[in-house]
Order: structure tokens, then C-alpha cells, then sequence
């Protein structure tokens, strides 16, 4: 038995809505219609993307483990700053850098906004300015990455990247 792939499922899907359900749908239910109709651009806009997502979240897993190295070795203040570090090198060395994982970057994404919260409180002041550097570094990186999965849709340019 071969099963369809993602991209045949998510085309069945958008099919369906298209050739039954919104046939189906009375004529004064325009609210209905045009969220179905929109619920159908997002499932060919997601088919679309599918072949970019598993690059984009290896280099997002890579980006957020740079990020997160770099914090905690650089970490320097109090209490809060340096038991956040302690808790970002755990997840760090507990996380495996090259197997692109959702729940690893969630992990390090919160174990670095953790840090960088801590810093805010006690944090030496070379600390802290490194930390909000670099992470908005990181959010201009990150930004910038996930426009490009939009661009060819029409939503978002290159002139204002």
C-alpha cells in the first residue's frame, strides 16, 4: 500500500472544500465561503512551503544553538542571570544539535528568553547589552528567514527585507 504524501493530502483536502463543501454552502453564507476560500489559499501556500520547511528548521535549530551557546558562555551577573545560564547549558548539552526537532527549538528558545529575562533583573551591564544584541541580531536572522517562505506569495518583498 503506498500512502499519499503530505503534498497529495493537503491538494485532497483543499479539493474536497472547494468541489463539495463550499457548493454546498447557501449563498447568504458569505462569511462561510470566503473563510473556507481562505482556508484553501493557506493549504496550497503550506503544500508549497513543505520542501523548505526541514532546511529552514535545521538552520533555525543551528541559529538558535549558536545563539544559545554564545549567551551562556558569555553569561555574567547574579543569582537570576547565572541559575538561567546554568538551566540553558542543561538544555544545551541535553538537546541534539543536528536532528532539527520543533520541541528542541521551543526548548532553547524559552531557556534563552529565560536568560536574557534574567539579565534584565541582575546582569551585569556588559552582559545585558551583549544579550539584547545578539538576540536581536538572532530575531532580524530569524525574521528574515521566515519572510522568504511568504515572498513568492505575494506578501512580502525583497525591498523590504
Amino acid at each position: 500500500m503506498i500512502l499519499p504524501t503530505v503534498e497529495e493530502r493537503l491538494d485532497s483536502i483543499a479539493r474536497a472544500l472547494e468541489a463539495v463543501i463550499i457548493p454546498s454552502l447557501p449563498e447568504q453564507a458569505k462569511l462561510a465561503i470566503e473563510l473556507t476560500q481562505l482556508s484553501i489559499g493557506h493549504l496550497k501556500i503550506v503544500s508549497g512551503q513543505l520542501d523548505k520547511l526541514g532546511p529552514l528548521m535545521a538552520t533555525d535549530q543551528a541559529a538558535i544553538f549558536e545563539l544559545g551557546s554564545g549567551l551562556a558562555a558569555q553569561a555574567d551577573g547574579g543569582a537570576a542571570t547565572m541559575s538561567a545560564a546554568t538551566a540553558l547549558k542543561a538544555v544545551l548539552g541535553g538537546s541534539d544539535r543536528y536532528v532539527p526537532s520543533r520541541d528542541v527549538i521551543a526548548s532553547l528558545s524559552a531557556a534563552v528568553c529565560h536568560l536574557i529575562d534574567a539579565a534584565s533583573e541582575d546582569g551585569r551591564a556588559e552582559f545585558t547589552s551583549y544579550a539584547v544584541r545578539t538576540g536581536l541580531a538572532f530575531e532580524q536572522a530569524q525574521s528574515g528567514r521566515e519572510r522568504e517562505l511568504f515572498y513568492g506569495y505575494g506578501f512580502d518583498s525583497t525591498d523590504n527585507m
